[in-house]
């Protein structure tokens, strides 16, 4: 470097200044610590950069499973935050190829459930269509209030005909 050849020719007398080898050396050190300098500020620029990208993953929203949004209740520019206890949800997302009928069974009738069984129910959409549940969950308590048992239906719903909500009209088989 420039400032070693300044050194090697100091050591002839009279060449070079002695105070001219330390200010050569003074701007060499101080050059040295603008590039540690420089490469700490590319650096911190860097992970900047990066805590951009990671906090950009928390302005996307993906849902664990394929479906529909049927309910938005915040809209773009919203302010959100994290959900507490009773949080309303920002969006609800709705897998239509399978759904859950809930029955409220009365209580005289429910001694003769089994799992697996074939339920048929209609709705008003479709009507003359008949549709079929499959039982596939049973409370086993009934509801004081009401004194009905709630039985879930499994319904296949592949070619997305039924929607989530819709009133059914349930034919529930009786034995007297």
């Amino acid at each position: 470097t420039t400032f070693e050849r300044l050194k090697a020719a100091s050591a002839t007398p009279g060449v070079v200044a002695g105070n001219d080898v330390v200010v050569a050396g003074k701007t060499a050190e101080a050059s040295g610590s603008q590039v540690v300098a420089a490469e700490q500020q590319v650096e911190a620029a860097r992970q900047a950069a990066q805590a951009v990208q990671e906090l950009e993953g928390y302005l996307r929203l993906t849902a664990p499973f394929a479906g529909v949004v049927t309910e938005r209740n915040v809209h773009p520019g919203a302010l959100v935050g994290p959900g507490g206890g009773d949080a309303t949800p920002m969006v609800r997302v709705v897998d239509q190829r399978r759904l859950r009928l809930v029955v409220p069974v009365p209580e005289a009738y429910t001694a003769s459930l089994e799992r697996g069984a074939s339920i048929p129910f209609t709705v008003a959409t479709f009507p003359g269509a008949t549709f079929a549940g499959i039982v596939a969950r049973i409370s086993r308590a009934v509801d004081v209030t009401t004194r009905t048992m709630a039985v879930e239906l499994d319904v296949e719903n592949s070619d997305g005909r039924l929607a989530p909500g819709t009133f059914c009209q349930v034919r529930w088989p009786v034995r007297r």
